[in-house]
């Protein structure tokens, strides 16, 4: 997991911040991939909360994507890019979680 989470940790504002939580490792259509949580600190150093979100091995084929987070405020916008995404690496029920 420590090469996909110094993957994710670079693209961070406060990367010592950093907390996750339901990981786990998934085989999908783009190769393997770390799916969970992760919250961390933003500019104003305040925690953003849990954010889902997905590293790969390499580049989903049509969205040119290794990596996304998606924010609570995406909750209604998914781009369809995204969503693809999330369900070649096999991460799908992280895009269909819905907010209590």
């Amino acid at each position: 997991m420590a090469p996909y989470k110094a993957k994710l940790i670079e693209r961070l504002k406060d990367p010592d911040s950093a907390m996750f939580k339901s990981l786990r490792v998934v085989e999908g259509k783009g190769g393997e991939a770390l799916c969970g949580e992760v919250n961390a600190k933003n500019s104003y150093g305040g925690y953003t909360g849990f954010n889902r979100f997905f590293v790969s091995t390499k580049k989903i084929n049509h969205s040119n994507m290794d990596l996304a987070i998606l924010r609570e405020s995406d909750e209604l916008v998914i781009s369809e890019l995204k969503r693809m995404a999330y369900e070649d690496v096999g991460c799908q029920d992280l895009v269909k979680k819905k907010k209590d």
